[in-house]
C-alpha cells in the first residue's frame, strides 16, 4: 500500500501517465483494508517470509528500493528517480535483474535461462585476483545459445581516437567475447546480446565478434508495456535456433 500510495504521489507531478494513475488508483482500492503504515526498513523486516514473500518479492523489492532511497515517510516527496540515477551501480544491478527475471518468465519452450560461472583455465582455485566470468543470463535451447549481457552507462558510445566517429565500447566488447568463447567451449552455436538502457537515440548494431553473431542494442524503458515486451521478446529471443 506504501507503494503504491509513494507511486500515486509522482502521478500526481505528472511523472504518470494517465492509464497507469487509473490502474494505481484501482489497486488502492482493492487495499482499502490494508493497514497504512510507514514505508522504513524496519517494518519491512517484520514481514512474513516463506511463500507469501516469494509471491510479493516484486513489491517487496521495490518497497526496499523507496525505503533505502526515497523520503523516509513513503509518500513520494523525494525525487527517487534522480536518486537512483546517481548511483549507477544499484541502476546496473536494477537492470540486469529485470532483464533476466523477463527472460525467466517468457523463455519459449524448450528454452532454459540461467547464470554461467566460466572457469579462465583448469586452475580457477589458484587465480583468487583474476576476476570470475560470471554473464547476466545465458540462454540454452536444445540446439544453440545465446548470452546476454546488460550495461548500465551515460555513454554507450565514445569518441574514437584523432577525431574518429564514436564507436561502441571495446571494454564491453571484449567481455561479452570472452563470454561467448566460454560458452562455445560446451559444444553449441552461441550468440551474443549487449543490451543498453536507452541513453539518447536509439542504436542498434548487428555485427559478429569471431564466428558468433552479435547484437549492441538500446532498449527504451519508457515504451507501453505492451511494446516493450514485444521489442523485448524480439531482442531476447529472436534467431535463437532451436526455440519454439
Amino acid at each position: 500500500r506504501a507503494v503504491v500510495q509513494w507511486l500515486l504521489a509522482a502521478g500526481g507531478r505528472g511523472q504518470l501517465g494517465d492509464d497507469t494513475v487509473a490502474q494505481l488508483e484501482q489497486v488502492q482500492a482493492d487495499l482499502a483494508t490494508v493497514a497504512a503504515v510507514r514505508l522504513e526498513l524496519r517494518v519491512l523486516g517484520r514481514l512474513p517470509g516463506g511463500i507469501p514473500a516469494r509471491r510479493y518479492r516484486v513489491i517487496r523489492y521495490v518497497a526496499r528500493l523507496l525505503a533505502e532511497h526515497a523520503e523516509p515517510d513513503g509518500e513520494g516527496s523525494g525525487d527517487l528517480g534522480i536518486r537512483l540515477l546517481q548511483d549507477p551501480v544499484l541502476m546496473r544491478r536494477i537492470f540486469e535483474r529485470f532483464i533476466y527475471r523477463f527472460a525467466q518468465h517468457n523463455k519459449p519452450a524448450g528454452t532454459k535461462v540461467g547464470r554461467a560461472h566460466y572457469e579462465w583455465s583448469g586452475l580457477a582455485g589458484r587465480e583468487a585476483m583474476v576476476p570470475k566470468l560470471i554473464p547476466d543470463a545465458v540462454l540454452r535451447s536444445p540446439s544453440a545459445a545465446r548470452v546476454i549481457e546488460c550495461k548500465y552507462t551515460d555513454k554507450m558510445l565514445v569518441a574514437g581516437p584523432h577525431g574518429a566517429a564514436p564507436a561502441l565500447r571495446s571494454a564491453h566488447l571484449q567481455q561479452l567475447f570472452c563470454y561467448l568463447a566460454a560458452e562455445h567451449r560446451r559444444g553449441k552455436p552461441v550468440s551474443g546480446r549487449l543490451v543498453y538502457p536507452r541513453v539518447g537515440e536509439a542504436v542498434r548494431v548487428a555485427t559478429k565478434l569471431g564466428d558468433h553473431d552479435v547484437v549492441v542494442t538500446t532498449l527504451d524503458l519508457k515504451l507501453p508495456w505492451p511494446e516493450l515486451t514485444a521489442r523485448l521478446r524480439a531482442e531476447v529471443f529472436g534467431g535463437l535456433a532451436g526455440c519454439e
